[in-house]
């Protein structure tokens, strides 16, 4: 129904869930595993945009005991439409984050300063940004990890789209999608959902006479 490189809007495609592990599994297995992996990770199960994942510190998501959030207080400097918004953690990537906070490869030992409230929850190798991984690295980052995944038509925005589509094909409704995604018109959000021709004989099956 759809073409494999992009949606019908032309925008990056959303991933299969298989495409989603292997994804992970490319992070994980390069250079900055621990950090691509739980990035890809967090932006995706949090349905935000790479930017947002980018300028996250650690002590916006883990408390002072080394437990993650159950949510984020994203403020409006840092996201798009210029809103103070609540973004939940679920409680798997919670355990994956409390698991990646304690990763020595990422922060050091504990107690190291670069493990301190302030500092990135993702840190750059480059101190000139304070470490932090800035935006426009961290779309080029995401596009190197799908190209090594051999991901063709995804890009850094296909991890929102695969969010907005799973919750879809979960039957979220789709005023609940619209809050999720943060998008203030519901138009926009219906772009973001993949119509498949497996869907549509499903909602055929579903009802018949």
């Amino acid at each position: 129904m759809t073409d494999k490189t992009v949606n019908k809007y032309g925008k990056a495609r959303e991933l299969e869930p298989e495409e989603v592990a292997h994804l992970l599994a490319t992070a994980r297995n390069g250079i900055n595993g621990e950090r691509n992996e739980m990035m890809i990770r967090f932006t995706l199960n949090c349905a935000l945009r790479i930017s947002e994942a980018c300028g996250a510190t650690i002590g916006e998501i883990m408390n002072t005991d080394g437990t993650a959030k159950s949510d984020w207080i994203l403020v409006s400097s840092k996201q798009k439409g210029g809103e103070t918004t609540t973004i939940p953690i679920d409680r798997k990537t919670q355990k994956d984050l409390e698991t990646y906070f304690k990763s020595e490869a990422v922060f050091g030992r504990e107690g190291a300063p670069r493990r301190s409230a302030t500092r990135p929850l993702f840190p750059s190798t480059n101190s000139k940004n304070g470490w932090f991984i800035v935006p426009n690295a961290g779309v080029q980052l995401m596009g190197r990890l799908f190209k090594k995944a051999g991901l063709e038509g995804a890009k850094s925005h296909s991890l929102r789209r695969t969010k907005a589509t799973a919750m879809d094909k979960a039957g979220v409704r789709l005023r609940v999608i619209q809050e999720a995604m943060r998008h203030k018109n519901l138009g926009t959000t219906q772009k973001y959902l993949t119509v498949t021709r497996g869907d549509l004989r499903t909602a055929m099956e579903a009802v018949v006479y």
